[in-house]
């Protein structure tokens, strides 16, 4: 199950991170979250999961 986990630390900074998306289907929703929300001065790290693509995921899974 996809999901987007926010960290609001004590200064007031906010981290997003997408949890259980493959490929660049996370860019979307965390764009409308971020939006939604007014956030600027945005920063990314892209994760390994955001360079696969079904396929792969699926052969990982198969191979585990």
């Amino acid at each position: 199950m996809a999901k987007i986990q926010l960290k609001i630390a004590k200064g007031g900074k906010v981290t997003a991170e997408a949890l259980g998306f493959q490929g660049t289907s996370c860019e979307d929703a965390l764009k409308a979250l971020l939006n939604a929300l007014g956030a600027k001065d945005l920063q990314a790290e892209n994760k390994p999961e955001y360079y696969e693509t079904a396929g792969q995921q699926t052969q990982l899974e198969q191979q585990a």
